[in-house]
């Protein structure tokens, strides 16, 4: 299909948007591919294959993989990554993808790949310094037709993401720290409307562990996904014996209501 799309209509792929979604079975039968892991269909009973999705920016089919069901998102991308390099002869190629594609290992493939990336940033992951840098008023610009709630503001900021990966270097299983060196910029913003949404999405949730917290149980925090994220306990994972919330955390995240950012590759965009 990628190649009659090429033929037919001239396609120049040098923007690749990435996604990955999950495929659910009426089945409890698990295999080498079919296996149980977070669905995106909330069918938490059955087996279930990952996929990853290459379209270009018409949404036109470029290639995908298929991974087990209990594969994390951000696994996928180095596969699909090889794949773009070897079959379809691809260069100067910028990868669009969301946050949950966006880790440091991720973003070291793409740049080894020979290729670039724009990706939504974790800005409550970012050091202090750079936290600060976005929450500043100084350097933003104000579009006034933007956000028909109230105001939108935006600014680029310089942003050097430093990082360090464990390697093995094949000898009774030690490993090495390589530093990586990621030179990027980012495209910060605020918005009135962003700053409503957050505030409300975070209410729902505080109300949500609120509830968990009555009911004491404490078997409902085997993972700290979603709302369960503001909720700290005492005493051992085997016996808590106090569930309360974690109001440092919902008060740092308050400081960023409204703000979002975007961070890439090719600096001469």
């Amino acid at each position: 299909m990628f190649e009659t799309n090429r033929t037919l209509f001239n396609m120049n792929v040098d923007i690749v948007l990435y996604d990955v979604t999950t495929f659910h079975f009426e089945s409890q039968r698990a295999d080498e591919l079919r296996d149980y892991g977070f669905s995106k269909a909330n069918k938490i009973n059955e087996v279930q294959v990952v996929m990853g999705l290459l379209v270009d920016n018409e949404g036109r089919p470029i290639g995908y993989e298929l991974f087990p069901g209990n594969t994390f998102d951000g696994k996928t991308m180095l596969k699909v990554l090889q794949k773009l390099k070897q079959n379809y002869k691809l260069n100067q190629v910028i990868i669009v993808a969301d946050k949950g594609l966006n880790s440091k290992i991720n973003l070291k493939d793409i740049k080894e790949a020979g290729f670039d990336y724009i990706v939504s940033a974790r800005i409550k992951n970012m050091p202090n310094k750079i936290q600060e840098a976005i929450l500043s008023d100084a350097g933003y610009q104000t579009l006034t037709t933007y956000d028909k709630e109230g105001e939108y503001k935006y600014k680029t900021i310089d942003y050097v993401n430093n990082f360090q990966i464990e390697l093995e270097d094949g000898t009774d299983n030690k490993t090495t720290k390589e530093k990586i060196c990621l030179t990027e910029k980012l495209v910060c913003s605020y918005s009135t409307s962003r700053e409503k949404k957050d505030e409300s999405d975070r209410q729902r949730g505080i109300e949500k562990a609120n509830k968990l917290i009555a009911s004491n149980n404490s078997s409902e925090l085997r993972n700290k996904k979603g709302y369960k994220k503001y909720i700290l306990t005492k005493g051992q994972k085997e016996q808590v014996t106090e569930m309360y919330l974690d109001k440092k955390r919902i008060e740092k995240e308050e400081r960023f209501d409204g703000y979002y950012a975007i961070e890439y590759s090719k600096l001469t965009m």
